[in-house]
């Protein structure tokens, strides 16, 4: 999250209180027969502070350079990514996707994410049903196979 300092050009006082708000922190658990011991936090913001989505979607904020061939769109926790392309086309498009995807899956390694297959879905929209002659290769999240969806969630839309 650290990095965001520099793309945002935070000034120093800024970069400190985000500093003193993210670290030095501990956790435990307590239940009726009492408390656990403390440990200390290195991941993570505060949970239910109203600066967590803020920071989230700041440290998410560099996932479209990810996608090499499409356009995509981040809302929440949520990344949609779009293409246009000819109905032949159509697994060529897919395999591109498969790459972009690789990329995105390391990019969210590299800073301690994960990409859930079982969340991922994926559709397609064309005015012509697909001939058969076309061959449509899944898509691959995390070495998962995801089969196109006749129906998908938005965040708001289904």
């Amino acid at each position: 999250l650290f990095h965001m300092y520099i793309y945002f050009h935070m000034c120093h006082f800024r970069r400190y209180q985000t500093n003193s708000y993210l670290t030095n922190r501990t956790q435990f658990v307590s239940l009726s027969s009492g408390t656990s011991s403390t440990l200390p936090l290195t991941l993570g913001v505060p949970q239910g502070a109203i600066l967590g989505p803020v920071l989230f979607a700041a440290y998410i904020n560099d996932i479209p350079g990810c996608f090499l061939e499409f356009r995509c769109h981040i809302f929440s926790d949520d990344v949609q990514c779009f293409i246009q392309s000819p109905i032949d086309s159509l697994p060529a498009a897919v395999a591109h996707l498969n790459s972009d995807i690789v990329r995105v899956a390391s990019w969210a390694k590299d800073n301690a994410l994960v990409i859930n297959p079982k969340k991922s879905q994926f559709i397609i929209f064309s005015k012509k049903a697909l001939p058969p002659t076309v061959s449509m290769p899944s898509l691959l999240v995390q070495g998962i196979s995801v089969d196109p969806s006749s129906v998908v969630r938005d965040l708001v839309v289904s």
